[in-house]
This record gives C-alpha cells, structure tokens and sequence, in this order.
C-alpha cells in the first residue's frame, strides 16, 4: 500500500556519489493509504518535523500529523481537530495538505473542508489552516470563506506561504493561495491573507485572469 516513508542517511555508512547511503521507513505505521504528503521543520528545532498527508480516516478523524522529534528517528500520528466538531458545523477534512514552518517556532497546516447534504452533494466548499507551535497540539482558525463561498464552487489545489522578511511592511502574514472551480468548470486563481496567524482571512480575491 501506498504509505508515508522516511528517508535519511545510514550512520557510519561511507559516501561517495555513487552509494546509496539512505533508508526509508513506514512513518505511519498504518494499513491505511497515505498520498499528497507535505513535510516541513522547524525553524527554531530542526529535529523537530512534521508531515501531513491525505489517508482514509481524514473525513471521520481529521487530517493526520506524523511528528517526529529527533530529526526522523522516530515518529508519532497526532490529528488535528476535527473541523465539524469544533465548530459544530457538519464539516469535513477534505485533504489537500500543505505544511509550512514560520520563524517563530510555529506550524501551519492548510486542508481542504467540505459539508454534504443528504443527497451527498457538496453544499459547502472551504479551506481551512490550523496553527501549532509544537506539532502536537493544533488550533483551527476560521475558514477562508466564512463557510460563505460561490454556491456551486469547489476549492481546491491551495498553498501557503509566510512572509519572513523582518523589513518587510508585511512580515508575519500568512498567504493562501488556491483554484477555485465553478459550476461550469472554469477555475479562478484565489488568494487570501491572514494578519493574526490563521485565526482570520481578508475577503478572498482573484489574483489572475490567465
């Protein structure tokens, strides 16, 4: 099955161009299927990393965190709160994970959210971010949208990036970027910002027509 793997160098292992000094290691732990990963480390402990990564559990318990501490060695699954019942909204993990690190010691994680009616038709499509400064407890902020998107539009394919330039008139704002699909199939570039690490959004804009 498909699975989140580690990769990292044998230790006492030679290495010159042509040797192979890596091993790779089950992350996961889990018969379940894992894709879409995105890994990021710390900027303040770079023995600490996180990845994400999409998995059969994420519509029920949230979007997994696979943390390891010591640089690899060894890994833990958290999860991140489920987003229908922190805000009893009936929403969804949708996949999608983006990870980043900030300057500050911080994570965040960006994924898809959706909410069904009982025809099973997506009512609602969103993206949401949640913020962690030690990978193993997170916070959700609010969705991007506010739950209040196009009617009939599918988020999708979004990143995140942050300003880390201490000159910069925006530093320490968190960018989300994404696709946004009509009823029709057009897609829109969308892209938000958030001024208090992911607990809020600007009213989303379309940053390009091509």
């Amino acid at each position: 099955h498909r699975a989140v793997m580690r990769l990292g160098l044998v230790s006492g292992t030679a290495m010159s161009p042509q040797s192979d000094t890596s091993f790779a290691g089950d992350i996961s732990l889990s018969v379940q299927e894992q894709d879409e990963t995105s890994i990021a480390i710390s900027r303040k402990d770079p023995k600490l990393i996180v990845a994400g990564a999409n998995d059969d559990n994420m519509p029920t318990l949230s979007m997994p965190a696979y943390v390891s501490t010591n640089s690899g060695e060894t890994w833990q699954t958290y999860r991140l709160p489920n987003p229908g019942s922190e805000a009893n909204t009936g929403l969804t993990a949708a996949g999608d994970p983006i990870v980043i690190a900030d300057g500050s010691g911080n994570f965040y994680y960006a994924f898809l959210v959706e909410m069904f009616n009982i025809l099973d038709t997506t009512l609602v499509s969103d993206l949401m971010v949640a913020r962690s400064s030690d990978a193993m407890h997170w916070t959700l902020g609010t969705p991007v949208y506010g739950l209040m998107g196009p009617s009939g539009a599918f988020e999708d394919k979004e990143t995140i990036a942050i300003d880390r330039d201490p000159s910069s008139p925006y530093y320490g704002r968190l960018y989300i970027a994404w696709n946004e699909f009509d009823s029709s199939g057009d897609v829109r570039h969308m892209l938000a910002y958030s001024r208090d690490q992911a607990q809020t959004w600007s009213s989303p804009r379309e940053y390009t027509k091509t």
